[in-house]
């Protein structure tokens, strides 16, 4: 990732507004209160990738950026006073945009919010060598009923050593500040830096990435190597623009400011040493004994390959589609990882298109028995046929549409599985030639096995050398047969849909509370009297049950895996310990599981919750600890929200299943958007 970056500052009132600094790295236009001023600031190249992310008890009113940063600058009253911390880190570029994200994610939840910072999260990918991330972060707690400490320091009177007063210079007894939060120390900058570079590292182990990262220097890691200066924008520039010249006047680039003249030293300087450092390495990889290989037989396996009938034009596709010139196992198992995207992209449009002819369905029904409630869903019984049977014809037409995408998605999805069939079948072949001793692992047809026998072969080809022993086969039986190799490749699916549906649930249920409230308000405030007013009502109505129907499926798909998760880990830990782990947390759950498949070992189920950083306390699993996951009903939160969005749920859930019930959906824990109330609803029947 080039240089590991974690920087740490505040920003103090007295120099800085709040609402500016958090306008300027989200991009957005904010309006200062204390300053009373809109804040903004020119439109970057790339819209930055902003979110926020709170403690569970904070109040709602944090998720809207600009009255969170006017809420700190009222609360911090002093005119010096310090608003927020800014942390700037840099992302890995070799991991993608979304793995970025999701690293970032992480490492905010589990080191800031968790801590009970509120986090302005403000990615910034304007240029492509320099991902990097904007962390603000409130410098006052919450209390537990969502309201501010009253004060994050505490005053504490100094006594020298024989516990007498020390006075100031005006003879009065000298006070020090008491950082009651803990965020303050150094030792706790130097944790949140070494835990961003755990991070880093266990994305990149994840992704088979051979790379490390650390939060010490150079010299702390026993390097001999020098860190370059970090230039500032400006010197960025005029470096980069005299790099330009150099090229277009075909001469060598020369550095022209101080710093990327030091830079440039130290960057010789590197060289040198790395040179004797691979020397030393070379040296010493000449003692190991090292196959010698007929490099000729060995590219003779793709050579003589004998193409199938579609195979050329199956290759032909994934290099088009990739935008590759040479296409490999690699190639193809991003084809074919792009292709799941696509199916599950579909499938979504088809539960979508499902759940407005079903409300369709209804609306006739209700047309039927004379029910006015049709208006709810954009219909009059003045020119009801004529506006149904419209969208009934845009429905068919949208099935059409949907059926030409399955069509092709049908079409791509078998060129792209031939294609990774072909190449699938000339690594085990080349694999198999480079290491014929684990004939017998090859055989097993798993997402993990493949992947290592394609690192292997790749290690090969670029550097010409076998290995005595692959230390991932030969540390471990888990390879050893079919069945186990199955269960492993089970758990790194649980693991993935894991994630994918804890984020997946955040979004989708804060964007069916806002649909929600943008029917409310189109139903309420809308007369019935024109083509506009109902087209709209009737496209909030269907968006809302669209989106309510997804809702409803990634809960059951939730319920699946999390079940899933703990079936798992019953198998890796026993029977015995089924009462523990169904009350660990679904997030710890899931780490257990990554451990597993990472370190590929199990040792004692207290030994492994304290590698994933999981404390247990003495009194381990009393009635006060709760499952913090995202998905817990809890009785005490929500009701139905009755009155007229009652009605259309109602009449259309005819067809749904039981995860359909508005009131036990109204009642999660997440589900925290304003509903109507009693005098409101009475207006509307």
């Amino acid at each position: 990732m080039g240089i590991f970056y974690f920087d740490a500052k505040f920003v103090s009132k007295a120099k800085q507004s709040a609402v500016a600094k958090a306008s300027y790295v989200s991009n957005e236009a904010l309006y200062s209160e204390r300053d009373e001023e809109l804040k903004k600031f020119r439109d970057r190249t790339v819209k930055p990738e902003s979110f926020i992310i709170a403690p569970s008890h904070a109040p709602e009113w944090v998720y809207n950026r600009e009255r969170l940063w006017n809420e700190v600058e009222k609360v911090e009253k002093q005119y010096n006073a310090q608003v927020l911390r800014e942390v700037v880190v840099a992302l890995p570029i070799e991991l993608s945009s979304q793995d970025q994200s999701d690293l970032i994610r992480e490492f905010v939840q589990e080191n800031f919010v968790s801590d009970g910072m509120v986090a302005d999260v403000n990615i910034h990918r304007d240029q492509e060598h320099n991902p990097h991330a904007h962390i603000l972060l409130t410098v006052r707690p919450f209390k537990d009923n969502g309201e501010w400490f009253e004060s994050k320091t505490k005053k504490e009177y100094i006594f020298n050593e024989k516990g007498e007063p020390v006075l100031n210079d005006k003879g009065k007894q000298k006070t020090r500040n008491i950082d009651l939060t803990g965020w303050n120390s150094k030792d706790k900058l130097i944790l949140w830096r070494k835990s961003y570079s755990e991070k880093i590292n266990e994305y990149y182990k994840i992704k088979g990435i051979e790379q490390t990262v650390s939060h010490l220097s150079y010299e702390e890691q026993g390097k001999e190597i020098k860190a370059k200066q970090r230039l500032t924008r400006s010197e960025y520039y005029v470096e980069l623009k005299a790099k330009e010249k150099a090229k277009n006047e075909n001469k060598t680039y020369e550095p022209v400011t101080t710093f990327g003249k030091i830079n440039k030293e130290i960057e010789d300087y590197n060289k040198e040493i790395i040179a004797l450092q691979k020397q030393i390495e070379e040296l010493e990889n000449s003692k190991r004994n090292v196959i010698p290989f007929d490099v000729s037989k060995f590219e003779d396996i793709r050579n003589n390959f004998k193409m199938a009938s579609g195979d050329y034009e199956a290759i032909q596709f994934v290099k088009k589609r990739q935008n590759v010139s040479y296409v490999d196992f690699e190639a193809t198992q991003n084809t074919l990882d792009s292709m799941s995207y696509w199916k599950r992209s579909i499938d979504r449009k088809l539960r979508g298109l499902e759940r407005e002819e079903e409300a369709l369905k209804t609306v006739r029904d209700l047309y039927k028995k004379g029910n006015d409630s049709i208006k709810r869903y954009g219909f009059t019984k003045d020119n009801f046929v004529e506006r149904f049977n419209e969208k009934m014809n845009a429905l068919n037409d949208d099935y059409g549409s949907l059926t030409s995408e399955v069509t092709r998605y049908k079409e791509s999805y078998k060129l792209a599985k031939q294609a990774h069939d072909i190449q699938k079948e000339l690594i085990v072949k080349e694999f198999e030639f480079l290491y014929p001793q684990y004939k017998e692992i090859s055989t097993i047809d798993s997402f993990e096995i493949n992947e290592l026998m394609n690192k292997y072969v790749s290690v090969f080809k670029d550097q010409g050398e076998v290995l005595n022993v692959i230390p991932e086969l030969d540390s471990y039986e888990m390879f050893s047969t079919k069945e186990e190799q199955l269960f492993r490749s089970e758990l790194w699916d649980i693991v993935t849909d894991y994630r994918n549906e804890s984020k997946m649930y955040f979004s989708l249920s804060k964007k069916l509370d806002s649909q929600e409230k943008d029917y409310l308000e189109v139903v309420k405030n809308s007369p019935f009297n024109s083509q506009g007013n109902l087209d709209e009502i009737y496209d909030k109505a269907i968006t809302y049950l669209t989106t309510k129907r997804e809702y409803n499926y990634l809960t059951k798909q939730y319920e699946q895996t999390r079940s899933k998760m703990l079936d798992s880990l019953v198998k890796l830990y026993g029977e015995h310990q089924k009462d523990v782990l169904e009350k660990i947390p679904d997030r710890v759950k899931n780490l257990l599981l990554e451990r597993f498949l990472q370190e590929r070992s199990v040792n004692e189920l207290k030994d492994d919750l304290e590698e994933v950083k999981w404390r247990i306390k003495e009194k381990q699993f009393d009635e006060k600890w709760k499952d913090n996951n995202d998905f817990q009903d809890e009785s005490s939160q929500g009701k139905s929200i009755g009155g007229i969005l009652s009605d259309l749920i109602e009449s259309a859930k005819q067809n749904e299943g039981k995860f359909d019930d508005l009131e036990a959906k109204r009642k999660r824990a997440k589900r925290k958007a304003k509903k109507l109330t009693k005098e409101e609803m009475l207006e509307l029947e």
